[in-house]
């Protein structure tokens, strides 16, 4: 688990000054020619304390980036292995070292420009290119000033030249700022070292912060291992792997999505399988190989979890929603079923949940898109300290109400994720009941709560 710990500081500063003369002669940029192999290796650890307790985060990851082809639009198309082993060590308990831990293995395809700026990223939802292909200046004036990365999910890092080193290679940081510092005090602040003749990053500096939850300072490096040009038909076959790889991956995945509409049919569970066992036969990679058949012993696992899933679903849509009464963060009481004759829309969350708080502004934006129609919004918060919720609701600036509820009144709601989401009609039918995070929430809810409003 790679940290998402940023520090917004001083570094944005540094070029004031007589910068001029630190800039790059030219605009850097990415050498990345077929069959170039880049290997880096690197630590993060991040000591901590947590109500009365303390201990440590402890991690060694590495990062392959191979380049296996040039796209028509002339972007460069790259495989990157990640591999991490991590561990929590609580003090007090034996200590567990990383590299004795089994390595997770992640694959992507990167398709980026040598600029950096990114194409496409195929390998997971929330899929991004690593820290060593990052984004770099796109022109003078980013090169003289600032320029950041566009990641799916999470804040951008912001980045600024900070001028060359004494070996020569060119210096610049990064800083994430956002949703998780106003929420979490996460801040992370990096330093990036790259060669300008060679075309590549040599070395990442981090440091690390954090003030909610787990309270610390922690930080690593990444440092480059090996350099190589691998031949042709090694490149040819890696890169007829991949495609066969990722096709595999999406289908696979499509056919398990399909128990969300049809959880009694068990046709998908075996079309997976065989679409993993046909790529497993076709590649000769033996990490993509070992990844295509990790992934045909979690389809079962996968399948009953959607199974379940559909079944709470079901159990609640298209039902009368129960009604509750609590009081809101102000100690006003609500009923849910006041609120007949209006679409009701709960928002489930805990300011401990990533992936809520970083729901919540869109779901303040879908309530200004109804603002003056019948569409009435709860947030429904289970923090055990209503202080934890009064201090999201004012950071991120919550127009609609906020119930206390717990987790037991959330689970009669056949709430088990956070966040979700239901959307009430206004004879008080359920008629959705989204769970997790999309980047298209917005556009998705706006959908939803306008159906309910027109009766479908």
């Amino acid at each position: 688990m790679r940290h998402s710990l940023f520090f917004i500081g001083s570094l944005g500063l540094m070029l004031i000054g007589n910068l001029a003369a630190d800039l790059p002669p030219t605009l850097p940029r990415y050498s990345l020619p077929v069959g170039r192999r880049l290997t880096y290796s690197g630590d993060d650890n991040f000591p901590y304390q947590a109500a009365n307790r303390s201990g440590s985060f402890n991690e060694l990851f590495s990062e392959q980036i191979t380049v296996i082809g040039i796209n028509p639009d002339g972007s460069i198309r790259v495989f990157c292995r990640s591999g991490d082993r991590f561990v929590q060590n609580r003090h007090g308990q034996p200590t567990t070292l990383p590299q004795n831990q089994p390595e997770d293995v992640t694959l992507t395809q990167v398709d980026i420009f040598p600029d950096g700026r990114l194409v496409s990223v195929l390998g997971g939802f929330d899929a991004d290119p690593p820290a060593v292909l990052c984004p770099l200046p796109a022109d003078q004036n980013e090169l003289n000033g600032t320029w950041k990365n566009a990641p799916k999910l999470s804040d951008p890092e912001i980045y600024a030249s900070a001028g060359p080193s004494a070996d020569g290679q060119w210096i610049f940081t990064g800083s994430v700022g956002g949703l998780d510092k106003l929420i979490y005090g996460m801040t992370t602040d990096r330093t990036y070292r790259f060669d300008l003749t060679r075309g590549v990053i040599t070395a990442i500096d981090t440091k690390s912060v954090q003030d909610y939850g787990f309270h610390g300072a922690g930080g690593g490096t990444t440092h480059l291992d090996a350099d190589e040009i691998l031949p042709p038909q090694q490149i040819a076959s890696l890169a007829k792997d991949c495609a066969t790889y990722f096709a595999a991956d999406k289908a696979w995945g499509d056919q398990i999505a399909k128990v969300q509409s049809l959880p009694k049919d068990a046709s998908y569970v075996a079309a997976a399988k065989k679409i993993l066992d046909d790529a497993a036969a076709a590649v000769t990679d033996p990490d993509i190989k070992a990844q295509l058949k990790t992934a045909r012993h979690q389809v079962n696992e996968d399948a009953g979890d959607n199974v379940e899933q559909a079944q709470r679903i079901a159990s609640v849509t298209n039902k009368p929603v129960i009604d509750i009464s609590a009081n809101d963060l102000d100690n006003h009481p609500h009923k849910l079923g006041d609120y007949r004759g209006k679409v009701l829309v709960l928002d489930f969350w805990y300011r401990g949940c990533g992936w809520c708080t970083r729901a919540m502004p869109e779901m303040k934006k879908v309530a200004e898109d109804f603002k003056g129609k019948p569409v009435q919004f709860l947030g429904m918060n289970v923090d055990s300290d209503p202080n934890d919720a009064k201090f999201v609701v004012n950071a991120l600036g919550l127009t609609y109400p906020t119930l206390k509820i717990n987790f037991a009144t959330a689970n009669k709601f056949q709430v088990q994720g956070y966040p979700t989401i239901l959307v009430i009609d206004p004879t008080g039918i359920v008629r959705d009941y989204d769970e997790g995070y999309s980047p298209d929430l917005r556009t998705q809810l706006d959908q939803k709560i306008q159906s309910a409003l027109n009766g479908k």
